[in-house]
């Protein structure tokens, strides 16, 4: 990775944090990535492939949708009889 190299080679006072700043990157965001690329965690060498999600997050995952969808419902119901009253529902 190329913020890793570089960051690698800055050697004179100042540099590091020049690269960050070039970067927009926060201090502890740059040392954790120059962290993960030693240990083989960030770059090439990184393990490649989808991330494992359990049943249970799926389980989870497909409930929060469902509530999600019936909150949605619930707004437009709402922002319906609003405007039947002759209230601006963008307004709420």
């Amino acid at each position: 990775m190329d913020f890793v190299r570089e960051f690698g080679e800055c050697l004179d006072r100042g540099t590091k944090t020049a690269l960050l700043r070039r970067w927009a990157l926060h201090a502890e965001t740059g040392r954790q990535w120059v962290i993960a690329a030693q240990e083989g965690r960030l770059g090439p060498a990184a393990p490649r492939g989808a991330m494992q999600v359990t049943n249970r997050d799926r389980a989870r995952l497909v409930a929060l949708e469902r509530e999600n969808d019936k909150l949605r419902a619930k707004v437009a119901a709402a922002e319906a009889a609003l405007n039947r009253h002759g209230f601006d529902a963008a307004v709420f």
